[in-house]
């Protein structure tokens, strides 16, 4: 979920907005290059942040703020 909303055009909708939200879905299920542009945005950010480094760091960030 963190990965969603930090690419352009992100496919999001305001809490409770069901109208908004069966809109998006619609326009991703029926345009097979715009789905295909975004899931290659999203991976592409994935790929970028979470790499097993960064994930260490921020892993290793929590256990010293508990401890």
């Amino acid at each position: 979920l963190e990965t969603v909303g930090s690419v352009a055009d992100a496919a999001l909708h305001p809490p409770g907005d069901v109208e908004r939200a069966a809109d998006l879905l619609v326009r991703l299920a029926s345009d097979a290059v715009l789905r295909d542009a975004y899931a290659a945005r999203l991976q592409r950010a994935q790929r970028a942040r979470f790499t097993p480094a960064h994930q260490a760091r921020e892993t290793a960030s929590v256990y010293a703020a508990v401890v």
